[in-house]
């Protein structure tokens, strides 16, 4: 909880467990034929060897490492602490390398080189939901050099509504350079593992679902005009772009001059990265004494950052639930004293309200929209108001049921469509206001409403913006949908002329009359802000976008 103070007196509001900025760090490392036992191996090591390795994953001091070129879950155990990391690691594709003699060393023979994850424990404590590991065969692929390529590995992760997939890789060797495809024998297949990789995150694209690729993909992918990252970065579908996190960075402690290990994100994990933090371990040792060929590259994601401005400020910042609460203050205070001066046989009153932004917010929905690339589409949100999942605006459930006591009703006129006025009844009396349906209607957009389907009364009343229409039919005591058989009763209180006495909204067309491009200059307006209209901000939408 967190308390503000205003000019208005002080309040309470919960904010959402986003505004608890949480990290999520990730590494990747090849650890070069790190094997099960002393002496075996390419590299062939010794206790103090592993104890050096277990040093460095402490010090990388990731929640997850993508790692590569290691024989076993057992062998991973030497170096990744047990009581602190959990191993996931590939099972085929590479046993057969136990029987290939390493390269000038035909007294050593390879050990399996397989691919896995090791995740710190706790992380669903953080908010992270870990899914089951996918073994990928399908980077298994033809080969002609007599070793066989590996597969990969990918890891569900799911953040606050957001669906993460890390993949661990290690491709093909032997064509970091080459134009591609040619006739080299590693180009083919590191090739053919693109298109499968390619294949891989649009498929999860067109889920909605974030992709992040860890590994040695043993290709230099950021040297200028890189085929084998044309390919693969083909901006199709949309939200599939890619990008290599610090690809102007040296990688290497060694001699190399540019990544063969990268960090590939797609376009809505990028929105996550801090780019800041990126950075590549450097051993302490000389390069010829180093415990492994390739130095641990590690990044840093903000789980808070990902988000537009508009979102992250609505979602998450004081001043906006300062604002809400200060406008629905301040129009309760208007509002009592109109109704204290208003003459006994007077009409009886309404004030009319916006719903989405205005009565109930939809930044879950707005939210989920941004991290999956998704233009609004009206089945989408008819599908959002059907969940009833909107909460109430901050200070909202007050204002009407100030309303209520001074004994006026509240329309709720709304862009919603008029077919789900039930389900936002029902959305509301979730959230708390279960109201008497002759204090509480509420007035979706219908064709009729719109100036394209009924010309004729448009020019007949001078609207000006479509819910000019319904405001009119409430005044009139003619918004039969106001005593429609979804609302049981009030027909009798309804079906009488109303005085609209005030009005809460996040656009102009909340109120009579109006436009976006009128409001600029109308005097009305301006007259209004503060006496009749209160008027709450919204950075999203509105027909100012």
């Amino acid at each position: 909880m967190r308390v503000l103070g205003t000019a208005l007196g002080l309040f309470i509001f919960a904010l959402p467990l986003s505004a608890q900025a949480e990290k999520l760090t990730v590494a990747s490392w090849n650890f070069g034929f790190l094997a099960e036992e002393d002496g075996r191996g390419c590299y062939p090591r010794v206790a103090n060897d592993y104890d050096r390795l277990r040093d460095y994953v402490r010090r990388i001091d990731a929640d997850i490492i993508a790692f590569q070129e290691v024989e076993s879950e057992a062998a991973a155990e030497r170096v990744f602490d047990p009581a602190v990391y959990d191993i996931s690691i590939t099972k085929g594709g590479t046993d057969d390398f136990e029987a290939t003699p390493c390269w000038g060393q035909p007294d050593q023979n390879l050990v399996p080189q397989r691919v896995g994850f090791a995740v710190r424990k706790g992380l669903n404590e953080r908010g992270f939901t870990l899914g089951d590991p996918d073994e990928i065969s399908e980077f298994i692929v033809p080969s002609t050099d007599g070793l066989k390529t590996r597969p990969a590995l990918e890891l569900p992760l799911e953040y606050e509504g957001t669906d993460f997939r890390l993949l661990s890789v290690h491709l093909k060797s032997g064509c970091a350079t080459d134009f591609l495809p040619n006739k080299k024998k590693a180009c083919g297949p590191l090739w053919a593992q693109g298109e499968v990789l390619e294949d891989w995150v649009d498929g999860h694209t067109r889920e909605g679902i974030r992709t992040i690729i860890l590994g040695d993909f043993n290709r230099q992918l950021t040297k200028n005009g890189d085929k084998f990252w044309s390919n693969l970065d083909d901006s199709d579908p949309r939200g599939s772009d890619l990008e290599v996190v610090a690809k102007n960075e040296r990688a290497f402690c060694g001699p190399y001059e540019q990544f063969i290990d990268h960090i590939v994100v797609d376009k809505g994990a990028d929105l996550f990265v801090d780019e800041q933090s990126f950075r590549t371990l450097r051993f302490d040792e000389p390069w010829h004494r180093a415990p492994a060929d390739h130095c641990p590259i590690i990044v840093a994601f903000d789980m808070d950052t990902a988000l537009s401005s508009g979102i992250r400020w609505m979602w998450n910042s004081a001043e906006f639930q300062a604002l809400a609460e200060q406008t629905y203050r301040a129009a309760t205070a208007k509002l009592r004293q109109v109704i204290e001066s208003r003459p006994d046989d007077a009409k009886p009153w309404v004030v009319v309200l916006d719903a989405d932004e205005t009565t109930l917010m939809n930044l879950d929905f707005e939210k989920n929209s941004q991290l999956k690339f998704l233009d609004f589409d009206i089945e989408r949100f008819r599908k959002w108001v059907a969940s009833k999942e909107a909460t109430l605006m901050p200070g909202v459930e007050d204002f009407i049921r100030t309303v209520i006591d001074l004994d006026g009703r509240v329309v709720v006129i709304t862009n919603r469509p008029a077919d789900l006025n039930r389900e936002t009844r029902e959305n509301l009396t979730l959230q708390g206001l279960d109201l008497d349906p002759a204090k509480l209607c509420v007035l979706g957009r219908a064709d009729v409403d719109r100036k394209k389907h009924n010309p004729d009364e448009w020019a007949k009343h001078g609207y000006k913006n479509d819910k000019d229409r319904r405001r009119r039919l409430v005044r009139e005591g003619a918004a039969t949908d106001c005593w429609s058989e979804e609302y049981l009763s009030g027909g009798e209180d309804w079906a009488k002329p109303h005085d609209i006495v005030l009005a809460v909204g996040d656009n102009v067309q909340d109120y009579d009359e109006i436009t976006q491009d009128s409001a600029k200059d109308d005097p009305a307006l301006r007259q209004a802000l503060g006496e009749t209209f209160f008027l709450l901000p919204n950075p999203l939408y509105g027909s100012w976008d």
